[in-house]
């Protein structure tokens, strides 16, 4: 069943859909990279939203260092 979260970087509410791929979730619209995810596991605990996702996918390296 999808669960509705609150993104933790912006606050906009965002579905999960990680307990049914045949609904493609937002974490699957966008490419990330392991240093995608390890900026994200550093300064969030929950699922962001497509938003915030494609703003994180467009940082620069030094912006995913910090």
């Amino acid at each position: 069943m999808p669960t509705e979260k609150i993104c933790p970087r912006c606050g906009n509410i965002l579905i999960c859909r990680h307990d049914d791929m045949t609904i493609p979730c937002d974490c699957t619209k966008v490419h990330l990279e392991k240093k995608h995810f390890d900026y994200i596991r550093r300064h969030f605990n929950n699922c962001l939203c497509l938003k915030c996702l494609q703003t994180i996918e467009a940082m620069n390296d030094e912006d995913l260092m910090q």
